[in-house]
């Protein structure tokens, strides 16, 4: 939805977005499930996901304002031309969504493996996995599209979201049996970066993210240069 606001809301932009989100499911499951079978703590490293796909959401959020600037230098850079603009919209997509979804997919085979460590039987421990995710998808999807956004708005959001993956990271962090110097290094790094969110909070600039700037590109080039903020 906030990437809508900055290149538009075709059918390419979908895909655009779609394909980044699975590529970095798939890349964050390969190599985690390559990492598996050294990983001593599941949980652990399931929390460090969690907290990481959180921190990613509130940097993005810091990083929002400045992709159309971003588009435009691009297209001015390499011509206006439909080709250009696509590419654009992959990098932008890469820059703001690869990070988070690299994490949802180690998220999953973490506690995939937390979970079969725990049950006698692996299919019956993937099976409740899949349900559960299945669940978490579909009311993760309503809630979004007909509870967050129309009463908190978009930024309130995805912060809250941010805050609940760092929280829930959190609790596992403390709860995964880890040694007292790998649970001092997140947690400390968790504190870090929420007092810089706090002092400095992120705010979307609506004027910039409402302007257009993929419609109608050349309306913010003046002189050979991008005029968007003028």
């Amino acid at each position: 939805r906030a990437l809508i606001l900055v290149y538009g809301s075709t059918t390419y932009s979908f895909s655009a977005m779609l394909s980044v989100f699975l590529a970095g499911i798939a890349i964050g499951s390969t190599v985690f499930s390559r990492l598996a079978g050294a990983i001593k703590r599941p949980v652990f490293w399931f929390a460090v996901t969690q907290i990481g796909s959180g921190l990613c959401m509130v940097l993005a959020l810091y990083r929002f304002n400045s992709q159309p600037e971003f588009l435009l230098q691009y297209l001015l850079k390499h011509g206006l031309v439909w080709r250009n603009l696509l590419a654009a919209q992959f990098m932008i997509t890469l820059s703001l969504l690869f990070l988070p979804t690299f994490f949802f997919g180690g998220a999953f085979v973490m506690a995939a493996k937390a979970l079969r460590e725990r049950s006698e039987s692996s299919s019956r421990a993937t099976g409740q996995l899949y349900a559960f995710n299945t669940i978490g998808a579909m009311a993760g999807a309503l809630a979004a599209g007909f509870a967050l956004l129309p009463v908190v708005g978009m930024e309130r959001a995805i912060l809250a979201l941010a805050i609940l993956a760092v929280a829930a990271g959190l609790v596992f962090v403390f709860r995964s049996g880890a040694s007292a110097a790998a649970v001092r290094a997140v947690a400390g790094a968790v504190v870090v970066c929420l007092a810089v969110s706090v002092m400095r909070p992120p705010a979307l600039n609506e004027k910039i993210l409402s302007s257009g700037a993929y419609f109608g590109a050349w309306n913010f080039l003046r002189n050979g240069k991008v005029a968007l903020l003028d």
